[in-house]
């Protein structure tokens, strides 16, 4: 698992669908499911713009790691245009941090999932984030542009979530809890992946996961 930076109220699965998870790509050249998966993510002509501008509107927020060198190039370039394109086109506002980009919905209206929220997972998982940043936060985080590294995501260790939700559980005084810890890691950890302030551990696509074959990572001015 890494933790994301990231904070306040977020709601995710802007517009009720995923465009990218529908199959459209090239039948005949792809030479199974997989490749045909990510062929069907190829912005194709568009190239960054295309899929930038698409994963925005399709996701609660985008990290700069999930994004290549070519894609991250045309969003710092391009944010102040496109925050004010997507306020006037959809009346989205636009959230932008040294990690990556979020949309915020002003009128809450684009999805049923929300963080915070009512319940026994969602507000232990806003729990369970709080007191993830007290154990993982950076201690002098600082921006590439100052001459420091930026921090996007930060591995968690094994065995600190189940630490930290045994004690909440005991402070708390919900013990009943303790007889199915796993089941509820694991109904926490997926409400966090879907509004993204956790990923599972892994390869992302600025390390070329998920790219079509012959897709360059960098941007060709960075090429060697």
């Amino acid at each position: 698992m890494t933790a994301r930076a990231g904070g306040g109220r977020r709601s995710a699965d802007h517009g009720g669908s995923r465009t990218g998870a529908v199959v459209a790509g090239p039948l005949a050249q792809a030479r199974n499911g997989a490749d045909l998966v990510r062929r069907a993510a190829d912005p194709g002509f568009g190239g960054p713009r295309t899929y930038v501008r698409r994963i925005l509107v399709e996701t609660p927020v985008v990290h700069l790691d999930e994004l290549t060198d070519a894609q991250r190039d045309w969003l710092r370039t391009r944010q102040q245009w496109e925050a004010q394109a997507f306020s006037e086109l959809l009346g989205l506002e636009t959230d932008i941090r040294a990690e990556g980009v979020a949309l915020v919905d002003p009128e809450d209206e684009l999805t049923d999932l929300h963080l915070p929220g009512t319940g026994t997972v969602p507000q232990a998982a806003l729990l369970l984030t709080e007191r993830l940043v007290e154990h993982l936060r950076p201690q002098e985080p600082e921006h590439s542009a100052t001459g420091g590294t930026l921090v996007i995501a930060v591995a968690v260790p094994d065995g600190l979530v189940d630490e930290v939700l045994t004690g909440l559980v005991a402070e708390y005084d919900q013990r009943s809890y303790l007889d199915d810890l796993p089941s509820l890691r694991e109904a926490l950890l997926d409400l966090l992946v879907r509004m993204r302030l956790i990923a599972r551990a892994g390869r992302q696509r600025a390390d070329g996961e998920g790219l079509p074959e012959a897709t360059p990572k960098k941007h060709p001015k960075d090429a060697r």
